[in-house]
C-alpha cells in the first residue's frame, strides 16, 4: 500500500516538473522572439467583429466578437471591458497567459430591454489592457461599436375604445396608459363632446415612474327630464410633453352611447270616470311623461254621451309637470237607456317630435241614466283613509230617487276598522239628505304596515227597486301605527380586556306574527353572552339582556374599539332581515409592552471563518397589531441567515432562528468581534422602530499571513530563461506588501521586487529566473534566491520567506543528467521511479538504453529517447517489482545507462551514471521455516492483467475482464475506492476471466485481481480504474445516501427530476488540509438550484444561492483534513429531467 502511495506521490510530482518544463519551453520561446530582429513590431491586442460589425436588439438577439492576442506574453494579460449601461457584456474582463494567449476569447453583447422608445442609437464598448508585460499594458485597443435596435415605441393606450352608459345609471370608464417609459412627464388633456356627457379627471399626468400605471377617465351623463331618446357622443385626448415622442401625439378618442331613461308620454287617470245625466259630474287628470322641448296640446273630444271642460289642454316646457283637469258632464237625453257608457278620446299636437302625434289613453264614462233606483257612496276626496290611533275618515250614502218604502242600508266592516253608524234608513220624505259615515281604525299592536280594510253595504225595502239592490263597497287604506323594529339600548359600552363586563337591552316595537331570532356577531375583539334570542308572538314585550366581555387577546394596541352587529330571521316578512343598530364597544386595552427579544444560545454567539457557524433565536413579547418585520444587517464580517423575519397576529409567539456564519474574507485579522444589528418595520406603531438589542459575534479567524514561494527548488542549464517561480499570499493583507528578490549572482531574476495589495493579492507574481551562459566549465552549481519584504501590514512585514535554490548544470560539456535519489520498492506490487534528461541541447536526438542487472525488477521503458525538444524536461522511468510470491529478502538491482548513441557527436558514446534500485521485501513466518530449496513451492498461480475498463457514458454499469493466468483454477476480483485498497471488498470469486458490474453511484472505482488453486492465491494484478459520473438515487439524506466519494477535476452529472426530489448529496474526502473550490453548472431553464457545502456534522462551511437557473460556485477558506459534503438544493421550479454539472478541485 505504501509504494503504492509513492507511485501515485512520485507520478504527481513528476506531473508538475513536466508542466513547469513546457512552461519554461514557452517562456523559451518568447526570450527567443525577443531576441529576433522583429522587435520593432509592437504586440496588439486584435478585436474581431461578426460581420464587421456588432448590432443587438432590446428583448432580442445580442452580438458577440472576439479578442485575441498577436504576440506571446511575458506575463498574464488583462483586458477589462466596459460599456454603457444601455449594454451588457460578458465576461467583462478576459486574462490571456503564456498558454492562452493565442485562443480567441469570445464577448458576448446584449442589448439591457428598457422600456424607453430611444429608437434605433449607438454605444461604444471601451477595452483597456493592464499587464507586467510593458509591450501589452496600457495598450491601445479600439472601441467596438455597438447599433442598439429599440423594441419600445412611444404611444398611449386606450380601454376599452368605446362605452356604454345610461341617464340615471352607473356610470362608464375606460383606462389610460403609455406603452414606453417617456423621458419627461406626460399630460394628456381629456374632453367629452355630447349632450350632458362629462368627463372626469380633465388631465392625466404620466412620468418615467408612473407610465406603465392604467390611470381611469370617468364618464357620465346628465339625468334630466327631457325625452332626447338613444344617442352618440365621443370623449377626444391631446398629449403634451417636454418628450418629442409623446408631445401632440395621436390619441384614440372612446366613443360613448348614451340611452335615455325619459320617454315620451301622456297620463290619464282614472282612465273611468261616473256621471249622471244632468245631475252629477266627475273628473279626471292629464299629465306628461317627461319635459316636452315645445308646447303640447291635447284635444278632448267625446262621442255626444258626453261632454267636457275644457276641450283642449296645453302644456308648456316651464311647466309641464303640472297636471290639466278634465270635468266630464253628462246632459239628460230623454232617453230611458238604463245606465250606458261614452267615450273621450284625446288627440296630440306639438313641434317636439316625440310628442306630436303620440297615442294618449282614452276615458270611459259610465253613464248613470236618470230616474233609476240607485245608492251612491261619496267619498271624501275621492277615497277613504285612516289611521290606527290617530284621525278617521267619513263617506256618505245617499239614494238616487225617491223611494216607495223606507230603504235602510247596513255597513259591514271587519277586526281592521269600525264605523258609525253601522245602519242608516231612508224615508220617503227624506230620502234625498245624504247620511255620513264614520269611519275609524282599530288600534292593534301588530305591524302589519299600509293595509286595505273593506266595508260592505246591504239595502232592504218594501221598494223593489231598492230591496237588495247593488252598492259600490267602499276600499279603507289603514295607516299602521305599529313599526317593526329591533331596540337595542345602549349602543355604546365600556369593557376592559380580561376584566370588567357590561349589558346592553334588546326589544320589540311591535309583536311579530311569528317568532323573531336576533343573532349576534362580534369582530374578534369581544364576545357576548348569550350569541342568539328568540322573541314569540306572545313575549315580545319581554326585553333581553346581552353581556359584553373583552378577552385579553396579547397585543398591544391600546385602547381600541369593538363593533358588534345583529341579524334579525322570522316567518314574519316584516321582520325577517331588518336592520338594526349596532353597539359599539370601548375597550381599555390590558398593556403587555411590546418588546423584540433576542435569545443567544449558550448566551453568547461564536463562529469560525470557514468552519463552524452559530445560532441565536428571536422573538416578540406581544401580538402584533399588524406584520412586524426584523431586518438584519450586519458588517461585513458575518452573514445571516434568514436577513429578514416577519411575525404577524398568529405567529408572533414563534422563536425564530437566525443562523451566523463568519465571513470567509481571506484577512488574516486574529479572533475579532462583528456586531449584527436589527431594525423593525410594522404599521402597528408599539413596534415600528422598536429600539432591539445588537448580537456581538465573536469570530475566530482561519486565515495565516504567509508569503509561500513554489517551487523551491529549480533545476537550470546555463543559458536557460524559462525557467521561475510564483510567489502568492496566502491572506489578504491591509496594506501594500512589496518582497524584494536578490540573487547571489550566478542567477538573475525580473522583476526584482513585486508588490501585492489587497485589491489584487490573490494573484500570483511570477518571478522570471535566467542564468547566463558563460564559456567557463564550473560544474554543477547552487544559486540562492532571496527575498525581503516590506508592507504597512505589521503581520506581513515581519515575515520571512523561504529562498530558492537554483541547481545551475554546466552546458559547456554534454551531460546525461539522472535523477540521484531512489526510493526502495517494499512491496511486492510496489514500484520507483527516476529522472532522465539532458544538460544542454542536443544537435540530433539522444537514445540512451537501459539494461536492469536482475529479473526481480520490470523496466516501463528499454531504451529513453530525448530530442531538442524534450532533452531539458527529459523522460520518467518506472521501476516496479517482478517477484513471485514466495521471494523475499533484499537485493540490489543496478539500472544501467548508455552507452549513447546520437548524430551529435558531443551526447555520442557518453557512459551516463548507473541508477542503484534496493528491494526490500519482509517475509513472513512461514517463509523464514521454510528450506530455500522449497520457497517455490506450492506451484501458485500467476499474475492475471486487468484490462483496461470500457465506461466511456460514464454510468455506474460495465464489465471487469482480465487475461487468464498461468496455473489458475479461479479468481478473486476486489473493490476499492482507495488506490491503496485500504476499503477494499471482495466483489467476486469463481472460475471467469470477467464480471459485470452495476448500480455504482458516481466516483472513482479501483479493481484487482489474483488467481487462485488448490495450493493458494497468487499475487494481485497491477490496479485499474473507472470513473463513475453520473448520480445514483436516492441520494437525499447526507449521512446514509451521499453518493461518493466524489473524486477532484472530474465532472459528475445529476438531477432533481420533480418537485419531492428536493435535493442530492455527495460526499468528498480532504485527505489533507486544503481550500475546496466547487461549481454546479448547466442548472436547466425554468429551475433555481442552490449549492451548499457542509461538513461532517452537516455544518455550514459554503453557501451559493444565484437566482434563477445561473450557476453555483464556492471556494471555501482552508479546511481541515476530513469528511464533507456537497448539497445541490432545488429552491424552485418544481423539478427537471435535464441533467446538472457539478465538480470541485482541492487548492
Amino acid at each position: 500500500m505504501m509504494a503504492s502511495r509513492k507511485r501515485w506521490a512520485w507520478a504527481l510530482a513528476w506531473a508538475l516538473v513536466l508542466g513547469c518544463m513546457v512552461s519554461f519551453v514557452l517562456l523559451g520561446r518568447v526570450a527567443a522572439d525577443d531576441d529576433d530582429d522583429d522587435d520593432d513590431q509592437t504586440p496588439e491586442v486584435i478585436i474581431t467583429e461578426t460581420g464587421g460589425d456588432t448590432r443587438v436588439t432590446e428583448g432580442g438577439a445580442g452580438d458577440v466578437y472576439t479578442i485575441v492576442l498577436s504576440d506571446i506574453p511575458l506575463a498574464t494579460v488583462t483586458v477589462t471591458l466596459s460599456a454603457p449601461g444601455e449594454i451588457d457584456v460578458e465576461p467583462s474582463s478576459v486574462a490571456f497567459t503564456l498558454l492562452n494567449w493565442d485562443s480567441p476569447r469570445q464577448i458576448t453583447v446584449t442589448a439591457v430591454d428598457d422600456d424607453v422608445a430611444e429608437g434605433m442609437r449607438s454605444r461604444v464598448v471601451a477595452h483597456a489592457v493592464s499587464s507586467l508585460d510593458s509591450r501589452y499594458d496600457d495598450a491601445e485597443v479600439p472601441h467596438v461599436v455597438v447599433q442598439i435596435t429599440d423594441d419600445d415605441v412611444a404611444g398611449v393606450s386606450v380601454e376599452p375604445p368605446s362605452l356604454a352608459i345610461a341617464e340615471g345609471g352607473p356610470a362608464g370608464s375606460y383606462r389610460m396608459r403609455l406603452t414606453s417609459q417617456p423621458r419627461g412627464a406626460v399630460t394628456v388633456m381629456v374632453e367629452a363632446d355630447g349632450a350632458g356627457l362629462a368627463a372626469n379627471p380633465a388631465q392625466l399626468a404620466f412620468d418615467g415612474d408612473t407610465w406603465a400605471t392604467p390611470q381611469s377617465v370617468v364618464v357620465t351623463v346628465a339625468d334630466d327630464e327631457t325625452a332626447m331618446g338613444p344617442r352618440d357622443g365621443v370623449v377626444r385626448h391631446a398629449a403634451a410633453s417636454a418628450d418629442a415622442g409623446y408631445d401632440g401625439i395621436a390619441i384614440a378618442a372612446v366613443a360613448v352611447s348614451v340611452s335615455d331613461d325619459d320617454l315620451a308620454g301622456v297620463s290619464v287617470a282614472p282612465t273611468t270616470v261616473q256621471v249622471e245625466e244632468d245631475g252629477a259630474t266627475d273628473s279626471y287628470e292629464v299629465t306628461l311623461a317627461s319635459r316636452p322641448t315645445a308646447d303640447v296640446t291635447i284635444r278632448v273630444s267625446s262621442d255626444g254621451q258626453t261632454r267636457t271642460n275644457p276641450t283642449a289642454l296645453t302644456f308648456v316646457p316651464s311647466a309641464w309637470n303640472a297636471a290639466h283637469q278634465v270635468t266630464v258632464t253628462a246632459e239628460d237625453d230623454g232617453v230611458e237607456e238604463g245606465d250606458h257608457q261614452g267615450i273621450i278620446d284625446h288627440s296630440i299636437e306639438s313641434a317636439d317630435a316625440a310628442y306630436d302625434g303620440i297615442a294618449a289613453p282614452s276615458v270611459t264614462a259610465l253613464i248613470l241614466d236618470k230616474k233609476k233606483p240607485g245608492v251612491r257612496i261619496v267619498e271624501s276626496i275621492g277615497s277613504t283613509r285612516v289611521t290606527e290611533g290617530g284621525q278617521g275618515d267619513t263617506y256618505t250614502i245617499e239614494l238616487l230617487t225617491e223611494p216607495r218604502a223606507s230603504v235602510l242600508v247596513t255597513i259591514q266592516s271587519d277586526t281592521q276598522v269600525t264605523v258609525e253608524p253601522s245602519a242608516i234608513t231612508f224615508h220617503p220624505w227624506d230620502w234625498d239628505d245624504a247620511e255620513t259615515i264614520i269611519v275609524r281604525a282599530v288600534d292593534d299592536e301588530v305591524a302589519e304596515g299600509t293595509h286595505t280594510s273593506i266595508l260592505r253595504h246591504a239595502a232592504s225595502s218594501f221598494d223593489d227597486g231598492y230591496a237588495g239592490i247593488d252598492i259600490a263597497d267602499v276600499s279603507v287604506r289603514v295607516t299602521d301605527n305599529d313599526t317593526a323594529g329591533v331596540s337595542v339600548l345602549p349602543t355604546s359600552l365600556q369593557v376592559a380586556e380580561g376584566g370588567a363586563t357590561a349589558p346592553y337591552q334588546v326589544a320589540l316595537t311591535s309583536r311579530p306574527t311569528a317568532d323573531v331570532t336576533v343573532r349576534i356577531a362580534t369582530d374578534g375583539q369581544t364576545r357576548t353572552t348569550p350569541t342568539a334570542l328568540t322573541f314569540s308572538p306572545s313575549t315580545w314585550r319581554t326585553s333581553r339582556i346581552v353581556t359584553v366581555a373583552a378577552d385579553d387577546d396579547g397585543v398591544v394596541e391600546g385602547d381600541h374599539q369593538s363593533t358588534i352587529s345583529h341579524s334579525v330571521e322570522s316567518a314574519d316578512a316584516l321582520y325577517d332581515r331588518i336592520g338594526v343598530a349596532a353597539v359599539t364597544v370601548a375597550i381599555a386595552d390590558k398593556v403587555t409592552p411590546a418588546e423584540v427579544l433576542i435569545s443567544e444560545s449558550g448566551g453568547s454567539t461564536h463562529v469560525t471563518e470557514g468552519g463552524p457557524g452559530d445560532s441565536y433565536e428571536v422573538e416578540l413579547a406581544s401580538r402584533p397589531t399588524a406584520d412586524a418585520t426584523i431586518h438584519i444587517s450586519t458588517d461585513g464580517e458575518t452573514e445571516v441567515e434568514p436577513s429578514q423575519i416577519t411575525f404577524n397576529s398568529t405567529n408572533w409567539r414563534d422563536a425564530r432562528l437566525v443562523a451566523v456564519s463568519a465571513a470567509d474574507d481571506r484577512r488574516a485579522e486574529g479572533a475579532h468581534a462583528s456586531t449584527i444589528r436589527h431594525r423593525c418595520t410594522s404599521a402597528d406603531r408599539a413596534y415600528d422602530d422598536i429600539a432591539i438589542p445588537d448580537v456581538v459575534v465573536t469570530v475566530t479567524d482561519n486565515d495565516v499571513a504567509r508569503v509561500s514561494v513554489s517551487p523551491t527548488q529549480i533545476d537550470m542549464v546555463e543559458g536557460d530563461a524559462g525557467a521561475g517561480y510564483a510567489l502568492t499570499l496566502e491572506s489578504e493583507p491591509a496594506g501594500s506588501v512589496t518582497v524584494r528578490i536578490s540573487t547571489d549572482g550566478l542567477t538573475a531574476v525580473s522583476p526584482s521586487e513585486v508588490r501585492f495589495g489587497p485589491e489584487d493579492w490573490q494573484e500570483p507574481r511570477w518571478i522570471a529566473v535566467t542564468v547566463a551562459d558563460d564559456a567557463t566549465q564550473q560544474g554543477t552549481r547552487v544559486s540562492e534566491v532571496r527575498h525581503s519584504v516590506e508592507s504597512d501590514d505589521a503581520v506581513y512585514a515581519a515575515l520571512s520567506v523561504a529562498m530558492v535554490a537554483v541547481t545551475v548544470h554546466d552546458n559547456e560539456r554534454a551531460d546525461v543528467i539522472v535523477s540521484s535519489s531512489v526510493d526502495d520498492i517494499t512491496a511486492r506490487d510496489g514500484s520507483t521511479s527516476f529522472g532522465v534528461r539532458l544538460a544542454s541541447r542536443p544537435a540530433a536526438d539522444v537514445m540512451i538504453p537501459l539494461v536492469a542487472s536482475c529479473d526481480r525488477v520490470h523496466l516501463s521503458l528499454s531504451a529513453v529517447r530525448l530530442t531538442r525538444d524534450t532533452w531539458q524536461a527529459g523522460v520518467q522511468v518506472i521501476v516496479s517489482a517482478n517477484v513471485d510470491p514466495s521471494w523475499y529478502g533484499e537485493e540490489v538491482c543496478t539500472i544501467a545507462l548508455g552507452p549513447t548513441s546520437s548524430a551529435d557527436k558531443a551526447y555520442d558514446g557518453r557512459d551516463p551514471e548507473d541508477v542503484v534500485v534496493r528491494l526490500r521485501i519482509e517475509g513472513s513466518i512461514q517463509t523464514l521455516c521454510i528450506p530455500l530449496s522449497l520457497r517455490a513451492w506450492p506451484p501458485v498461480p500467476g499474475v492475471p492483467a486487468l484490462q483496461a475498463i470500457d465506461n466511456a457514458d460514464g454510468r455506474g454499469d460495465y464489465t471487469v475482464a482480465w487475461s487468464a493466468a498461468d496455473r489458475a483454477d479461479g479468481y478473486v476480483l476486489q473493490e476499492a475506492v482507495d488506490a491503496g485498497f485500504a476499503t477494499a471488498q471482495e466483489l467476486y470469486a469463481g472460475p471467469d476471466v470477467a464480471h459485470p458490474v452495476s448500480g455504482r453511484g458516481p466516483g472513482r472505482y479501483y479493481y484487482r485481481v489474483a488467481a487462485t488453486n488448490a495450493w493458494g492465491m497468487g499475487a494481485w494484478s497491477g490496479p485499474v480504474a473507472v470513473d463513475v459520473r453520473w448520480e445514483r438515487e436516492p441520494n437525499d439524506d447526507a449521512l446514509t445516501q451521499a453518493n461518493g466519494p466524489l473524486v477532484p477535476e472530474v465532472t459528475y452529472h445529476g438531477a432533481l427530476a420533480s418537485g419531492s426530489d428536493v435535493q442530492d448529496y455527495y460526499r468528498v474526502e480532504l485527505g489533507a488540509a486544503g481550500r475546496i473550490e466547487v461549481w454546479l453548472d448547466g442548472v436547466p431553464a425554468g429551475q433555481n438550484y442552490d449549492l451548499v457545502v457542509r461538513d461532517a456534522s452537516l455544518g455550514l462551511v459554503g453557501y451559493s444561492a444565484e437566482l434563477d437557473n445561473a450557476g453555483e460556485h464556492i471556494l471555501t477558506g482552508t479546511l481541515s483534513a476530513g469528511t464533507y459534503y456537497f448539497q445541490v438544493y432545488q429552491r424552485s421550479g418544481g423539478g427537471s429531467g435535464e441533467p446538472y454539472a457539478l465538480r470541485y478541485a482541492v487548492r
